[in-house]
């Protein structure tokens, strides 16, 4: 079940010049325990659109990544800060989570 959703934009121009806008998106679900409680889990989407918002060019979406979400909201303030795009988006997932 998605709890939230919260979104953040970034305007990037690609090495020919083409305006894309980035969203990135802190997903949050609940998942139910085997012991019936409810906890939250957190993940992320970054999806990369034409700069008129007319259409979606690339997504990348994970969930449930992290119960933490001080850590989350970390971890999506690096992806902002560094531009990561979609394509990119699942390695850098893959080394978040075997740290």
């Amino acid at each position: 079940m998605l709890l939230e959703k919260t979104k953040n934009v970034l305007m990037l121009v690609d090495e020919g010049g083409e305006k894309h806008l980035l969203h990135y998106e802190l997903l949050v679900d609940e998942i139910i325990t085997e012991n019936r409680i409810g906890l939250e889990t957190y993940g992320v989407s970054v999806s990369k659109f034409s700069d008129d918002e007319l259409y979606e060019v690339e997504k990348a979406e994970f969930r449930d990544i992290s119960t933490d979400r001080r850590k989350i909201d970390d971890f999506l303030a690096n992806l902002i800060q560094h531009n990561v795009t979609p394509i990119s988006l699942p390695y850098i997932v893959e080394d978040f989570l075997s740290c």
